[in-house]
């Protein structure tokens, strides 16, 4: 327009945008937009525009920032292609406006779809922002997501954090060793993966083996980025999953009772609006960089893994003979330290989901119901996909034999109407002629896939009515606990990916498909942590449905992770770039599946009162388990591989496990260090992604680590058992997870009084000076 409005707004923007200093930077995602231009065929296209005011103008004088390119015919667009920047020059106290406009498909004429306006000193925390899209008083239009770039102060090479890949690449180390231990060879495969990785902690140390040869030892202590990102994302994953349930029970009309559609929409979208309103306290939550151990049983951060943090022992050995500044060979070991993954905020007075969700009482079959419904879902969408009709003829076979149990689901046939009754039975019977080869396939699966999905959406639904707020919350703290797992997971994969990329057992896991996670819980079997070992056992168990698939990075791409599927079959995307995709990737459309392997023994003075009191078995079943699972994994994943594991080496393996298995028999009521570091042995000889764990990752956690540190050091560096003491002393009292202690309480002091000390295994009692009562 030729207005004097419009110009003075066009002067005044090319003043503030002039500064090259830049305040803040965001990228921009919609999802479930509605479309406003009521054309049943049309899918939306639309493009985003952001505006700014400032107190020298009227609240409705907007002055235009910048606009995106069109994203065409998706309802969850995402405008990564223009990255917004704010620059200094426009003050604290302004306001952002979004704004998201449709294209209309006939003439290309933009229109408001809707709009949201925030604060920016509310932007300036960082973290997700997700707001309802509005325009004027209407109902939300769609949900918008603003994705805050931190800025990170650029470090410099000469502090004490300075960049580990500066040192590390510069002496073109070799490939890993043949005892599998991990070393790394490539900066451009792993410097990739640094984006994963937080704040670096870093503490040296220096021992003399004898006069000719020393080692210099790192430990480096990392803050996992994803602690937060990626609970965001598997929020988002459950939201969707609820917008689609949402989709469907308005299409079934006269199909179910108005009155039970209604209470089931209801429910639903308190649901959506439970998930937003938790992604936007998450977001504000991911300022802290990592969970505090204060602050498990805040409600806000329950998504989030308790202290995750990626450990790395760097040991360098110098030959004074060769040279006595450089090292001759650099090797370096990879551990992942998190806190118990439960229902803190929940408590634990029922004990934990192993027993609320037991399959032998109602809640537990609900939960195997829903699971199962959750399947048949899954397989009639892939049904779907299928290009050969003998393939689609299998594969719907299959599926009617299981649609026949929701037929026969007594809470179904009353929730069900005749017509309901009549047109689900005509589904499943044509289904089976399909099978047959009676009918034509195509035409079935085009006919009657809308009215099964709906069939099983409904019945999921049926199985959460009955006393739903009761189930609802286990479900909830089902999927906390697992986002907990599956960030913890996934970032132990990522650190293996940035420090064992090169491994030639780590490699040979990626092309078979498995990765072994191994799990050490310090948790002891009695009082509160009894729940907390319930709920980690009970997600373990879900572990085998989490997969990464590795896609290729397209340009101009913001997010290197995206979480798709369903709780019960999450499945992480993992975007790398050329060349290491060509690298990694091995035939399209391949799954990384995780093999867990999880134990538990207690080593404080709750364990010493479990033992007293018989409460122990808990602790022993799930080592059984274990031990079972450990000797699975090698017989399908070690014996066969002669060429990574050498006969005798192959051998010495499960010679090891037969120890372990006689370790856990005769220490049963006993506190082991032994069996623990006998396991740790075994996770790292067979290229685990290693886990150690207690409540909050702080206390008995950095005892353990510290204690394997040492244990490593002695067996594969030669260090003298003279020494071994005096270095765990100094790694607890000078290292990284001393340093950890303070990150998380705000004081110096392993969290252990007198009396707890005394009855800690000699090897996990911390140094004097080092303790006292604090906050656990």
């Amino acid at each position: 327009t030729n207005s004097k409005k419009s110009q003075h707004r066009i002067r005044r923007s090319s003043t503030l945008l002039k500064d090259k200093e830049t305040r803040c930077e965001f990228y921009l995602e919609c999802y479930d937009l509605l479309d406003v231009f009521n054309q049943p065929d049309a899918v939306i296209s639309t493009f985003a525009a952001v505006y700014f005011t400032t107190k020298t103008c009227s609240a409705d004088y907007w002055i235009v920032l910048d606009t995106t390119r069109p994203v065409y015919n998706s309802a969850n667009p995402q405008y990564h292609d223009k990255k917004f920047v704010i620059p200094n020059s426009i003050p604290t106290d302004s306001n952002i406006l979004v704004q998201i406009n449709g294209l209309h498909p006939a003439n290309n004429m933009p229109i408001c779809i809707g709009s949201v306006e925030i604060p920016l000193k509310d932007m300036l925390h960082g973290g997700v922002i997700v707001k309802p899209l509005r325009c004027g008083n209407a109902l939300p239009q769609g949900n918008l997501i603003i994705f805050m770039k931190e800025q990170k102060e650029p470090v410099c090479d000469d502090t004490e954090f300075e960049s580990i890949y500066s040192s590390i690449y510069s002496l073109g180390i070799e490939d890993s060793n043949s005892e599998g231990v991990t070393m790394v060879s490539d900066s451009s495969h792993n410097k990739y993966f640094t984006e994963f990785l937080g704040k670096e902690f870093k503490k040296s140390f220096h021992v003399e083996l004898n006069p000719d040869l020393k080692l210099s030892i790192v430990e480096h202590m990392y803050e996992i980025d994803t602690s937060f990102s990626l609970p965001a994302l598997i929020i988002r994953m459950l939201s969707r999953t609820e917008v689609m349930f949402m989709n469907v029970l308005s299409s079934l009309n006269d199909m179910v009772p108005e009155a039970l559609q209604g209470v089931a929409l209801a429910s639903r979208s308190s649901k959506v609006t439970q998930y937003n309103d938790e992604l936007v306290e998450l977001g504000r939550c991911s300022a802290d960089g990592f969970k505090r151990s204060e602050t498990k049983s805040l409600v806000p951060y329950k998504w989030a893994p308790i202290n995750l943090h990626g450990q790395v022992l760097e040991v360098n050995t110098i030959d004074v003979n060769v040279n006595p500044v450089e090292p001759s060979k650099r090797v370096e070991y990879s551990f992942m330290t998190v806190g118990a993954m439960a229902g803190h905020w929940d408590k634990f007075k029922g004990g934990g989901l192993l027993s609320l969700l037991d399959e032998n009482n109602a809640d537990g079959e609900k939960f195997a119901r829903r699971r199962e419904l959750y399947g048949l879902l899954r397989r009639l969408e892939v049904i779907t996909l299928c290009n050969g009709t003998d393939q689609m003829v299998v594969m719907a076979t299959a599926l009617a034999h299981d649609l026949a149990v929701i037929q026969a689901s007594s809470e179904l046939q009353k929730a069900m109407t005749s017509q309901y009754q009549l047109e689900f039975m005509n589904a499943s019977a044509n289904l089976e002629k399909l099978g047959k080869k009676k009918i034509d396939g195509s035409n079935v699966i085009k006919k009657y896939t809308d009215f099964l999905k709906k069939s099983i959406v409904w019945s999921i639904i049926n199985v959460e009515l009955n006393n739903r707020n009761h189930f609802l919350g286990l479900m909830n703290r089902f999927e906390c606990c697992f986002s907990q797992l599956i960030t913890s997971t996934v970032s132990g994969f990522v650190m293996h990916l940035c420090y064992s990329f090169t491994d030639r057992i780590f490699r040979k896991q990626i092309e078979n498909g498995v990765v072994p996670v191994m799990f050490e819980s310090l948790l002891s079997t009695h009082g509160d942590e009894i729940g907390m070992i319930e709920d980690m056992w009970f997600v373990m168990q879900h572990l085998n449905s989490l997969s990464v698939e590795f896609v290729q990075s397209q340009k101009n791409e913001v997010e290197i992770l995206k979480v798709v599927g369903d709780i019960y079959e999450p499945r992480v995307l993992l975007s790398l770039p050329d060349p290491i995709y060509s690298t990694v990737h091995h035939r399209q459309g391949q799954l990384i599946r995780f093999k867990g392997l999880f134990f538990s023994h207690g080593i404080n003075e709750q364990q010493t009162i479990a033992y007293t009191m018989n409460e122990t078995g808990l602790q022993e079943r799930i080592c059984e388990k274990f031990l079972g699972d450990l000797e699975s994994y090698i017989k399908d994943y070690v014996t066969p591989h002669e060429t990574l594991f050498p006969a005798h080496q192959a051998q010495g393996l499960a010679l090891n496990v037969v120890q372990l298995r006689n370790l856990f028999k005769a220490t049963k009521k006993n506190k082991s260090h032994q069996f623990i570091a006998l396991a740790e042995q075994i996770g790292r000889d067979i290229g685990c992604v290693r886990f150690t764990s207690c409540k909050s990752a702080k206390d008995r956690t950095s005892m353990s680590v510290t204690y394997e540190y040492c244990n490593v050091l002695t067996k594969l560096h030669g260090l003298p058992t003279e020494q071994f003491t005096d270095l765990l002393e100094q790694f607890r009292r000078d290292g990284a997870r001393y340093e950890n202690t303070f990150k998380n309480i705000g004081s110096y002091k392993y969290s252990f009084n007198k009396l707890q000390r005394t009855m800690l295994p000699s090897v996990y009692k911390p140094p004097p000076g080092t303790f006292g009562d604090g906050q656990t």
